[in-house]
């Protein structure tokens, strides 16, 4: 059985609210490219302006990304008991041969995105340690794999 430690739920809890800074960034990015792109055939003036904005903006999302994994890990957090309601397996097709499978737990009206290796371990009825943050459920840990070794656990 592994321990589970404050220090490895805020760990992650941080990358949990850094992932809110990738989908911008790569729509920037994809912007960025575009106008440069664009420079190079058309208009030249007007596009710079708007890629050196869309540099801006990127610079600024990647300043940003460690204070959202630390303002993540700060968080007040706390742990209690709840029982899985349901398991889910979701596959998305995204093209002829290729597909991505997502597995979430639902606890407490809430769909949660697990890994694999929890899903398998897990099945509706059983009991697992639910990380609360805001009043929502952000995380689930197997009580069958882990050990709760510290003070934020509620009964």
């Amino acid at each position: 059985m592994q321990e589970l430690t404050d220090a490895m739920i805020a760990a992650d809890l941080g990358s949990l609210s850094m992932a809110i800074l990738f989908f911008p960034l790569i729509v920037l990015i994809l912007i960025l490219i575009i106008f440069f792109r664009l420079y190079f055939t058309k208009r030249k003036r007007s596009y710079l302006l708007a890629a050196f904005i869309s540099l801006f903006l990127i610079i600024v999302d990647i300043s940003l990304l460690p204070s959202f994994y630390e303002s993540g890990k700060q968080s007040d957090f706390y742990l209690t008991y709840k029982e899985v309601a349901s398991l889910e397996e979701k596959v998305d097709h995204s093209g002829p041969g290729t597909s991505k499978t997502s597995y979430y737990a639902h606890v407490d009206n809430e769909r949660i995105l697990i890994g694999k290796d929890v899903y398998d371990s897990l099945k509706q009825g059983d009991t697992v340690y639910a990380v609360i943050l805001h009043d929502e459920v952000k995380a689930v840990y197997p009580v069958t794999t882990y050990h709760y070794v510290g003070d934020k656990l509620l009964p």
